[in-house]
């Protein structure tokens, strides 16, 4: 049993629990003893997390978060499991020592819904544990490095002071072929699993149903097929409206929420609600940075790869960002978007000779 006097150390253990647990299928808890009744000196909550340790195994951790609570690690642990362990250990303390209550919280039993191990019902359940285990840790989680949000709040900047012309006559041209806001705002899935509004410049119809795109969607993650759109073939697209969102023009406001701390320069692109509730256990930790306007993935294939591909992508920046990542991407970018553009240009001319030939042998 080792026993961890630093939260953030306690928290790096619990992140590999769980990565392991996303490998191996195993499951994992936390145990929080409170302390209520005790003078709750340095020396009792000694006292009180010797005789915890007394009770645990050689590969089980503690920590003690505060004056009052002590965090218990159990590897290879259900909630039930995990349920008899505390309630051993408040029987061997005598309520002269301390009165001692717990909670828990086990992996993935509270990060799902129904028992579903591979795919949560609702990101709001996986949200809601994910937000309960930093709380009862007493963790002051910072979405982004100082570095980072320096870098976000100087490019933001920038980015609206030097393209404002350009976002300018684009909203007068969306103006002029579609009725309706020229910006739209939609709920994406942002920093562990917290809900957040993002802008795009509107490039569909207005009131544009969804259905055909969630059946699109489903068949992309449930498949090894390339991540390609449906804007070819969307009649929900006004006009011009692919190449905007080829460009990426159309996600240039979402600078504003890179000024507001919902999303930085660089990091995994915010997923829709309906798109998270079909992740998997381990593909849900690229919430654990905050989204990004471009990324590994966009600078690394993007629409060339599966959806697969594009969730090791970004769980792999997760744990790898740093400065020079970070502005090697940004610079990345742009050549990025380039060539997307002719890979699209390709595709289409390949496209219009291949029906030339069908017409002409027909």
């Amino acid at each position: 049993m080792k026993k961890h006097e630093d939260k953030n150390d306690f928290q790096r253990m619990v992140n590999r629990e769980r990565a392991r647990a996303d490998r191996m299928g195993h499951h994992f808890s936390v145990i929080f003893f409170d302390v209520l009744k005790s003078t709750k000196s340095a020396c009792d909550m000694e006292m009180i997390a010797g005789l915890i340790r007394k009770r645990l195994r050689v590969y089980d951790d503690i920590c003690p978060v505060d004056g009052s609570r002590i965090a218990v690690l159990l590897p290879y642990t259900g909630y039930e499991q995990a349920g008899s362990v505390a309630n051993n250990i408040i029987s061997t303390i005598t309520p002269g020592e301390a009165l001692l209550k717990f909670s828990i919280l086990s992996y993935p039993d509270n990060w799902v819904k129904n028992g579903d191990k591979q795919s949560a019902s609702s990101i709001d359940v996986w949200a809601d544990a994910s937000h309960q285990l930093v709380e009862k840790l007493n963790m002051q989680v910072v979405p982004l490095p100082l570095w980072k949000r320096l870098m976000d709040i100087m490019g933001a900047v920038v980015g609206l002071l030097l393209l404002s012309p350009v976002m300018l006559m684009l909203a007068i041209f969306i103006k002029s072929v579609s009725p309706g806001p020229v910006l739209f705002k939609q709920e994406r899935i942002g920093f562990l699993g917290k809900k957040f509004g993002c802008y795009k410049f509107r490039t569909m119809h207005l009131n544009a149903s969804c259905a055909v795109h969630n059946s699109h969607l489903n068949s992309l993650i449930n498949s090894d097929g390339p991540m390609c759109k449906l804007d070819k073939v969307d009649s929900r697209i006004i006009p011009f409206g692919r190449i905007i969102r080829m460009t990426g023009l159309d996600e240039l406001s979402q600078l504003i929420n890179v000024l507001r701390g919902d999303m930085s320069l660089i990091g995994p692109r915010p997923c829709i609600p309906y798109e998270a509730d079909e992740f998997k256990l381990w593909q849900r930790r690229r919430f654990d940075v905050v989204p990004g306007i471009t990324g590994l993935w966009q600078v690394n294939g993007k629409n060339r790869t599966s959806f697969t591909d594009m969730m090791r992508y970004d769980i792999s920046y997760a744990y790898k960002r740093n400065f020079y990542l970070d502005t090697a991407i940004l610079l990345k970018t742009i050549p990025a978007i380039i060539e997307q553009v002719t890979d699209n240009k390709k595709q289409n001319q390949e496209e219009q000779v291949h029906g030339k030939c069908e017409e002409k042998y027909a």
